[in-house]
C-alpha cells in the first residue's frame, strides 16, 4: 500500500479503510479483555475514593465534525465541590481535578474506557485527539487547516501525543495540528504501529506534565 498522501483534505486510503476498521475492532476487543481487571479495579477505586458517578461522558467532535459521547473515568470534582474550592487555589491549578483524578490523568488511565468508543466506531486506536465541539469550532476559525483533522476518526493516541509534551490552549493546538496533518498525510499500518509502541513510553516520560519533544 502506498501510504504517502499529498493532501490532508483527502486522507490516505488507510485512514478510512475497512482493514483498518477491522484492526481497530480487534485491538479494542483485545484491549478491553486484557485490561478488564484494571478497568474493574480503577472503577472500584474511583467509586470508593471519589464516589459516584464513576464514569464521565463529554461531547467531542468526531469524523466530519459530528459530535459523539467520549467516555472516561471521572477525574473531576462534582460542580458543587469544585466551586467551593476554586477561590482557594492558585491561578493555573485545576480545582476540578480530584487527587485521584490527577494521578489517573498523569498516566492517562482515565482514557482506557475509550476502547468502547473505538468499538462503537466513534474513534480509532490512532488518530488526532478529539476536541470539545465548541473548542473545535473556535480553533477552526483562528487556526488555518484545523478542520482537516476532522477528515479522519479521532484516536486514543496519535502522532502529536507521542511527539509533544502535554499542553493546552490555542497555541498548543497549533503545534499539535502540525503533527495531526503529518499523520493524515502519511498514515499507514507501519506508522500506526510505531505510534502505538511509543505511546506507553511517552506517557511515562510525560507523567509529570513535561517532557522533551520527540518525533515518532
Amino acid at each position: 500500500m502506498n501510504a504517502l498522501c499529498t493532501d490532508s483534505r483527502r486522507p490516505c486510503a488507510w485512514t478510512n479503510s475497512p482493514w483498518r476498521r477491522g484492526i481497530d475492532i480487534a485491538g479494542a476487543l483485545a484491549g478491553l479483555i486484557l485490561t478488564a481487571p484494571l478497568h474493574a479495579g480503577l472503577a472500584l477505586v474511583v467509586r470508593v475514593v471519589d464516589g459516584r458517578p464513576v464514569f464521565f461522558v463529554q461531547p467531542r467532535a468526531g469524523l466530519g465534525n459530528r459530535p459523539f459521547p467520549l467516555l472516561k473515568l471521572r477525574t473531576m470534582r462534582r460542580p458543587e465541590e469544585a466551586s467551593a474550592e476554586r477561590a482557594a487555589v492558585d491561578e493555573g491549578e485545576e480545582p476540578e481535578a480530584t487527587g485521584l483524578g490527577a494521578f489517573l490523568r498523569r498516566l492517562r488511565l482515565d482514557e482506557l474506557p475509550q476502547l468502547v468508543n473505538v468499538l462503537a466506531g466513534h474513534m480509532s486506536l490512532v488518530g488526532p485527539r478529539p476536541e470539545q465541539p465548541h473548542l473545535s469550532d473556535a480553533y477552526a476559525r483562528t487556526i488555518p487547516r484545523f478542520r482537516e483533522r476532522l477528515n479522519v476518526r479521532p484516536g486514543i493516541t496519535g502522532l502529536a501525543q507521542v511527539s509533544l509534551p502535554p499542553g493546552q490552549g490555542e497555541e498548543y493546538s497549533r503545534r499539535k495540528l502540525r503533527f495531526d496533518i503529518e499523520y493524515i498525510e502519511k498514515a499507514s499500518p507501519l506508522l500506526d504501529a510505531r505510534i502505538l509502541l511509543k505511546t506507553v513510553p511517552s506517557i511515562w516520560r510525560n507523567r509529570n506534565g513535561v517532557g522533551p519533544e520527540t518525533r515518532a
